[in-house]
């Protein structure tokens, strides 16, 4: 979502990001792995999970970025927790790749 305000996402955007995690989430189900991303009803995602998605894929957020986003989520949005535990890893992965790449 570079350069595009979260004001000027749509539903839309957002059903078609639910319905990749959707997608993402059975891939690993079938696959048999057991980590937080099972867990997720991506339905209670919102947009500020898909932006922070959309960063850490696009390999343009930063730790501070991500720690911002990760404090943000109250303890009550349990998918939302798991989500960004999720992402924590996922971002590590790609850090560390970066790292080979250098």
């Amino acid at each position: 979502m570079e350069g595009k305000d979260i004001e000027n996402i749509s539903s839309d955007e957002l059903k078609l990001f639910q319905s990749e995690i959707k997608r993402l989430k059975e891939i690993e189900a079938q696959a048999g792995k057991t980590v937080h991303f099972l867990e997720i009803n991506p339905d209670n995602l919102n947009i500020d999970d898909m932006v922070i998605w959309r960063k850490i894929e696009g390999r343009r957020c930063d730790l501070e970025n991500f720690l911002l986003y990760k404090n943000s989520i109250p303890e009550t949005e349990t998918d939302r927790k798991k989500f960004s535990a999720y992402l924590a890893n996922r971002f590590m992965i790609l850090d560390i790749e970066n790292e080979d790449l250098n």
